[in-house]
């Protein structure tokens, strides 16, 4: 059925997008140029949540005062962006990173304001930096779709080189490695045995994993495609400290992380750079390794030809040490 003139329309884009269907409201008048347009309303994954969303806009147009505060047009671009639960995680902790904006005026905000708030963070990873900028982008992408006097003038700050780029994490030695097995057994000296030898990342670990004691495995996963239900095998050394905590590690991750730092001098990511540095070392395929690490397979041989049973995994995590 056709819609009333003026409501709007929902529009499929070509290729292969995690967001194809394109909003975009009936005709506004633009005062500042004279002219009329039809502003994009949002990106979504379905047809049904794009017309819902094009419903509850004509139920209730998204009218903003040009003195809508920052932190009030970032809530309504999240609540209404589609976004996954990691997607928002991430970008809620870039948002707090922006404070000092939070209750600025979004038509106020210059370049400058944007690269003030990069600039303060120079210890921060970029890929932190870059969801900051994120954010910067989505706020002003919905308030200029809500047609308010904004330009998006954050495409103009930039990311400087920051101390946390490559080169951060330092895999576990050998030597510490073995430390850590003669140690008194504790939960923070348990879990980190148990992320060198599994390859997972830290938060996979302690909120999505279970194991399958019976048959050895581990399955959960998190933050991408490749990672998210994944199946690793158990290493034999970490066996037993699975079985002693079975599918719970009393342990936050604010606490491993500081326990990490103040304790053995390494971050919690180091972990994973361990397990995959000590299979490449042990000439494990690298198949097998993008398989147990959760990464996007790199060749289209690779991704769309090669299969890894279990057991080709097991040896490959076997081969550890």
């Amino acid at each position: 059925m056709k819609n009333p003139n003026g409501y709007g329309s929902v529009t499929r884009l070509s290729g292969n997008r995690r967001r194809p269907y394109m909003v975009r409201t009936g005709m506004v008048y633009d005062k500042r140029t004279g002219q009329t347009k039809r502003p994009v309303l949002g990106f979504y994954c379905t047809e049904r949540e794009a017309l819902a969303a094009l419903a509850e806009y004509n139920r209730s147009p998204y009218e903003l005062s040009e003195s809508i505060s920052f932190e009030e047009v970032y809530r309504l671009w999240i609540e209404r962006s589609g976004f996954s639960g990691e997607t928002v995680k991430a970008y809620n902790c870039a948002f707090r990173a922006c404070s000092e904006l939070h209750k600025r005026a979004v038509t106020s905000l210059r370049t400058s304001d944007h690269q003030r708030v990069l600039d303060r963070y120079p210890e921060k990873s970029r890929s932190f930096l870059s969801h900051i900028k994120a954010v910067f982008r989505g706020v002003s992408s919905y308030a200029m779709g809500c047609d308010l006097p904004v330009s998006d003038c954050s495409r103009f700050a930039h990311i400087r080189e920051c101390t946390a780029s490559r080169g951060i994490h330092r895999p576990f030695t050998e030597k510490e490695i073995q430390s850590l097995w003669q140690e008194e057994p504790s939960v923070l000296r348990d879990t980190i045995l148990i992320l060198i030898y599994s390859g997972w990342r830290c938060r996979e670990l302690l909120e999505t994993c279970t194991v399958d004691a019976k048959r050895q495995l581990m399955h959960g996963g998190m933050k991408t495609k490749a990672g998210k239900g994944r199946t690793v095998p158990v290493h034999p050394r970490i066996a037993p400290l699975l079985e002693k905590y079975g599918n719970g590690f009393p342990i936050s991750y604010s606490a491993l992380r500081r326990g990490m730092r103040e304790h053995y001098g390494h971050l919690p990511h180091d972990t994973r750079h361990t397990f995959i540095s000590r299979l490449q070392t042990a000439g494990a395929d690298h198949v097998c390794i993008e398989r147990l690490a959760g990464h996007s397979s790199r060749g289209v041989t690779d991704r769309v030809y090669t299969h890894k049973d279990i057991n080709e995994l097991r040896k490959a995590v076997n081969k550890l040490k």
